[in-house]
């Protein structure tokens, strides 16, 4: 018995998404200019939703670490200096 051709070709090549060059975020600022700059690029086609729901993701976790930092500062009675929070610590990645 012959069955019907799939309408998706499993041999076609996957596709992906185009790849994120972001320039350096240093600090809160850089990365809300990041994002703006990723959504705007959603709406005009430039980016994926998948690729911005990434960095949005991590974001979220950049942030709710500084958040952290402030929590615990303030727990702990120190004083911290504002402009401190809004610096991202460098990757000391390779």
């Amino acid at each position: 018995m012959a069955t019907a051709a799939s309408s998706t070709n499993s041999n076609a090549p996957a596709k992906s998404n185009p790849p994120i060059n972001p320039p350096p975020i240093n600090n809160l600022n850089d990365l809300q200019r990041v994002l703006c700059d990723q959504i705007s690029g959603v709406i005009a086609g430039t980016a994926t939703p998948q690729n911005v729901n990434a960095i949005t993701n991590a974001a979220g976790k950049v942030i709710s670490v500084s958040k952290l930092r402030l929590e615990v500062a303030k727990a702990a009675g120190k004083k911290f200096d504002p402009e401190e929070l809004v610096q991202i610590p460098q990757s000391t990645a390779a």
